[in-house]
C-alpha cells in the first residue's frame, strides 16, 4: 500500500504536487499550534514567581555553560530575572554540552547546561575534584526529531532502522546496513544522505545511547554538522538527506518521521502529547547541573533563579523556545532535591 502511494504522488502533476505539498505544511503548522496551545494551558497548573520584596538583597553574578541547544531558554530566564532583581549579572558560554562539567569543575560557571544527562566519567570527574557529586536538576523536556526534506514520502521510521543507517556496529540485532532509500519505502534509487551531529553535541550522545544500543557511529560521508539549526537547514536544502536533531531547533523547512521500536510496534511523534507521557522514543529532558556542597543551602540568587525556571512564567518562557513544560509532580522532585 505504501508503495502504491509513493507512486501515486510522483504520477501526480506538478501543480497538484505542489497544492499537496502546501496543505502538509499547513496541517504540520496547525498540529504545532494545538501542541504549543494546549503546552500552555498545561502551565498554569504551576504557581506564579513573585519577587522577593527587599530585591536589592539579591546580588550576585549568574555563570553558565553547556548546551548550545539549552542556551536560547537559559538566556530568556536570566533576562527576565534579572529584571526583577537589577542587582544580579549573568555570563554565558554555550560550546556544547561536554564542556558543561569541566566549566563547573573548574568554577568558572555555577550552572551546567546539558542536553543529556551527565556521564559516569563526568560525575567521577568532579567527585575527585570536590569530594562530593554535582545536583542534577531536569528544566524542561525535548525530543529529538527525525527530519527529512518535506518532499519525501515516508512517514515513519523504526529504532532498528535507524541503528542499521546510523551504526557501525549494530549492537540492536539487525546485521543488515540500510544504505538506499527503497529499503524503506520510497521506490527511488537514490541512496539515503546520512547526516551527523557533531560528537560535543549532547543530541550526538543520546541518539546513540537509545538509538545504537551502546554502538558506534559508522563513519559520516559528509562533514560533521555542528549545530541542530544548521542539520535543521542542511536537511531543508538536500531532498535525499535523514537527520536528527532538537526539537527546539525545528520549523516548517522540514519533515518529522514518527518514530516506532519494530515494525510490529505503534508509531509515536514528537509532539506534546507523547513527549508528555514518554512514548516517543526520543524524549528526554534538559538539564541544569549545580555545584551544591551536601548539606549546605544555595546562595538567595541561584535558589531564586531556580524558583522563577520552575514556575508558571519560566516554564512558560521555556515552551516559547520550543521546549515542553515539566509536570507539576517532575518540578516538586527537582526542588525536593535543593532543600530550600
Amino acid at each position: 500500500m505504501f508503495y502504491m502511494k509513493s507512486s501515486f504522488f510522483y504520477q501526480l502533476k506538478t501543480p497538484m504536487k505542489t497544492t499537496l505539498l502546501i496543505l502538509l505544511s499547513a496541517l504540520i503548522l496547525m498540529i504545532f499550534t494545538f501542541n504549543k496551545a494546549a503546552a500552555k494551558d498545561s502551565t498554569l497548573l504551576l504557581p506564579l514567581y513573585t519577587p522577593l520584596d527587599n530585591s536589592e538583597l539579591i546580588h550576585g553574578t549568574l555563570s553558565s555553560a553547556g548546551s548550545v541547544i539549552v542556551s536560547p531558554i537559559l538566556e530568556a530566564w536570566l533576562e527576565e530575572f534579572t529584571k526583577m532583581y537589577p542587582s544580579v549579572d549573568f555570563e554565558m558560554e554555550a560550546r556544547g554540552s561536554g564542556s558543561a562539567p569541566n566549566a563547573l569543575i573548574d568554577g568558572t560557571a555555577l550552572l551546567g547546561a546539558m542536553s543529556r544527562s551527565i556521564h559516569d566519567k563526568e560525575v567521577a570527574a568532579f567527585k575527585r575534584a570536590k569530594h562530593y557529586e554535582p545536583t542534577e536538576i531536569r528544566v524542561s523536556l525535548d525530543a529529538l526529531g527525525i527530519i527529512v526534506h518535506p518532499s519525501n514520502p515516508i512517514t515513519t521510521i523504526s529504532k532498528l532502522q535507524l541503528d542499521a543507517i546510523y551504526s557501525s556496529t549494530r549492537n540492536c540485532k539487525n546485521n543488515t546496513e540500510i544504505t538506499a532509500w527503497k529499503t524503506l519505502g520510497w521506490d527511488t534509487p537514490q541512496a539515503l544522505e546520512i547526516r551527523f551531529i557533531s560528537p560535543v553535541s549532547g543530541g550526538s550522545d543520546f541518539f546513540k545511547e537509545k538509538i545504537l544500543c551502546g554502538g558506534e557511529y559508522k563513519t559520516s560521508d559528509y562533514p560533521l554538522i555542528a549545530q541542530d539549526t544548521e542539520m535543521v537547514e542542511t536537511i531543508s536544502k538536500n531532498k535525499y538527506s535523514l537527520g536528527f536533531a532538537s526539537m527546539i531547533a525545528m520549523d516548517n523547512s522540514i519533515k518529522t518521521l514518527t518514530v516506532r521500536k519494530s515494525k510490529q510496534h505503534p508509531s509515536f511523534s514528537p509532539n506534546l502529547l507523547d513527549i508528555a507521557n514518554k512514548q516517543y522514543p526520543l524524549t528526554r529532558y534538559l538539564y541544569l547541573y549545580i555545584d551544591k556542597r551536601p548539606g549546605i543551602l544555595l546562595p538567595d540568587y541561584i535558589s531564586e533563579f531556580i524558583k522563577f525556571i520552575f514556575s508558571r512564567q519560566g516554564q512558560q518562557i521555556a515552551l516559547s523556545k520550543g521546549a515542553f513544560p515539566l509536570s507539576p509532580n517532575t518540578i516538586g522532585e527537582q526542588l525536593n532535591k535543593l532543600l530550600f
